[in-house]
């Protein structure tokens, strides 16, 4: 017989008695314990990914309306016949939030529109977001199916922070 066993069997009845009524109540808590824990990590996650959805819904619309608001504009420019320079002139100008801008590539991933900068000309084919995506293709792809969004990881103009 071991150490502890025999400290066990040197318990009295009594002790023995509460020791058997207490331990099931100490070991079942601990499991109870175990797995509200687990189900509130995933209740957890499960609402965090719940916000992210609403916020990127959110920004969406957003920029929906930022768009709305642009688009006869646009058209307008169209159809008095001023040329693309002109319009991404105005297009330049235009800041919403404390960080929005409009940006724009050339089909071939060619930079002509970067906020109120002029780092243009650039070819940004090749370029990848923080999670590897080759986020300007799929810009591009986005607008010629006219899906209309892509989601990518990468700073905005004058950040660091790489976010949706």
């Amino acid at each position: 017989m071991t150490l502890s066993g025999r400290k066990v069997m040197n318990l009295s009845i009594k002790s023995r008695l509460y020791l058997l009524a207490i331990l099931p109540i100490v070991l079942s808590s601990l499991l109870i314990m175990l797995m509200a824990y687990k189900e509130s990590n995933v209740l957890n996650q499960a609402q965090m990914d719940m916000t992210q959805i609403q916020m990127i819904e959110a920004k969406r619309l957003e920029l929906k309306s930022y768009l709305d608001i642009v688009s006869p504009k646009l058209k307008n420019l169209e159809k008095q016949g001023k040329s693309k320079e002109e319009a991404l002139e105005i297009l330049k100008s235009i800041q919403f939030s404390d960080t929005g801008y409009f940006f724009g590539f050339e089909s071939n991933g060619l930079r002509v529109l970067h906020g109120n900068t002029d780092d243009i000309g650039i070819n940004m084919w090749d370029a990848k977001d923080k999670k590897g995506n080759y986020f300007i293709q799929d810009i591009i792809t986005a607008a010629k199916n006219k899906s209309g969004y892509s989601r990518y990881y990468f700073p905005k103009l004058n950040e660091t922070l790489a976010l949706p």
